[in-house]
């Protein structure tokens, strides 16, 4: 099975966007409404209780699995009378029941809503998802959570805007980009160098085709991988806080955003025949398994996404970030899972220690350990680190250093992947322009704006 980030926002096992049938902004209570202001964030001193979870990671092999057990068993050890129930579901599914979910008496205490307004910002509104700002000054989460990363698990105290406000979430300590992973001995072959600049990247395309091979693997018949290349993309044409301003709303047009330009370069590909045979039809899954299992050279995708169960298979491959020509180094990334405590939880304290530990330094370690990137600060590259997992360190670092988080731009509405998804799939079939791509994203924001009565 494959992985991907929508594991978790929904970056999933596979997965589409499904819009949370009744939980629409303007629902039934406001986000201050579950405000805690009495709470216990001394760990050690909490009466014993099971901690529920659910997460995305349904595959038991997988390396992201591998680290959250690994994180259970250590925060259990560190704290004997917490412990944890763990439980795990496709997002496709839990994108479809969440709502339900945090709706029931029953409902887990710890729980992975998607950050932006498909999932933290609708639930915030709701009021079914926990207010953390007592926890996360008594944790000292703005101290040590980059503020470009606590703005992804932010909402306005009354649900009106994303990105700022409150805390509705928390990042764990593991974490990725969209990023550029290619076939190491395909790159040997073809006589390549890892790409180093955008003209190199785009040339090394060409390369590919002329020896016979598929230059990027990809399959989009789940619409939601069409957008991952073209995400990627419009970080080399527009700067970062032009996207975070139109995704958090706080100013900004479709046209601002580099979506022309990435539609445009994005369709010339096609094109050209850089992608695949068939892959208009291709599942996301087959298309990455299919990469694995040697087909293309490269392929965009999630960080530590792709279906490695172990750390030999993974380093047969490398990854890097496309190069921003004239800018600072900046790409779409997060943690790779925002986890919210249900509003119904019966444990909220017990819950968010179990946040303030999978966020922290110690879980990222784990996640060294492990194989795969931690996340929530900068790391030194062990000794024994596999070639990928070295690769995606340096990647990590960089971005650190020049602050160059760029939020998930699906984040800006509640059906933005779904609408952007479907556009670009006839963006590459050559049925729309790039400039009708654009249009129909501006569409759906101002719908979903004007619902707010903005």
């Amino acid at each position: 099975m494959i992985t991907n980030r929508r594991t978790f926002l929904g970056l999933a096992a596979a997965a589409v966007s499904i819009p949370l049938a009744g939980c629409a902004p303007g629902g039934s209570a406001p986000a201050s409404s579950s405000a805690p202001t009495d709470v216990n964030t001394d760990p050690a001193s909490l009466p014993e209780t099971t901690i529920t979870t659910l997460d995305t990671w349904t595959d038991k092999a997988s390396m992201q699995s591998q680290w959250v057990t690994a994180v259970n068993a250590a925060f259990t050890a560190k704290y004997p009378k917490l412990k944890v129930k763990r439980t795990s579901a496709t997002f496709d599914d839990i994108n479809k029941t969440l709502k339900l979910k945090l709706s029931d008496t029953s409902a887990p205490d710890v729980v992975p809503a998607n950050n932006g307004w498909q999932g933290i910002g609708t639930f915030a509104k709701a009021g079914l998802i926990l207010n953390l700002d007592a926890y996360a000054k008594g944790y000292g989460w703005d101290k040590r959570i980059p503020a470009t990363i606590a703005t992804m698990h932010q909402v306005a105290a009354d649900g009106s805007q994303i990105g700022t406000g409150s805390w509705f979430g928390a990042p764990i300590a593991q974490g990725g980009f969209i990023t550029v992973y290619f076939n190491r001995s395909k790159l040997d072959k073809l006589g390549l160098a890892t790409p180093t600049t955008f003209d190199e990247f785009t040339t090394s395309l060409s390369k590919a085709k002329a020896a016979g091979e598929v230059p990027m693997m990809i399959g989009t018949q789940d619409q939601w991988l069409s957008t991952t290349t073209l995400f990627a993309l419009m970080n080399v044409f527009a700067e970062k806080q032009k996207i975070a301003d139109f995704v958090y709303g706080t100013g900004g047009a479709a046209t601002d955003i580099g979506m022309k330009e990435a539609g445009a370069l994005y369709q010339q590909w096609a094109a050209d025949s850089y992608l695949p045979k068939n892959f208009a039809g291709t599942p996301g899954s087959d298309s990455g398994q299919a990469f694995v299992e040697g087909t293309g050279v490269y392929y965009f995708y999630y960080s530590d996404s792709l279906p490695f169960n172990n750390v030999a298979t993974a380093n047969k491959f490398g990854t890097f970030l496309l190069p921003t020509e004239g800018m600072p180094l900046q790409a779409t990334g997060a943690s790779n899972q925002n986890f919210s405590i249900a509003t119904k939880s019966k444990s909220p304290d017990a819950a968010a220690a179990y946040l303030d530990f999978a966020s922290s330094t110690e879980a990222g370690d784990i996640a060294l350990k492990t194989g795969v990137m931690p996340f929530n600060g900068t790391f030194t590259k062990p000794a024994d680190a596999g070639a990928l997992l070295a690769d995606e360190l340096a990647e990590l670092n960089a971005v650190q250093e020049t602050d160059g988080f760029v939020p998930y731009f699906d984040w800006a509405s509640p059906t933005m992947l779904d609408t952007l998804g479907a556009q670009t799939q006839l963006l590459l079939a050559g049925k729309i322009t790039p400039d009708q791509l654009v249009e129909a994203c501006q569409k759906d924001y101002d719908a979903f704006r004007k619902s707010q009565g903005k």
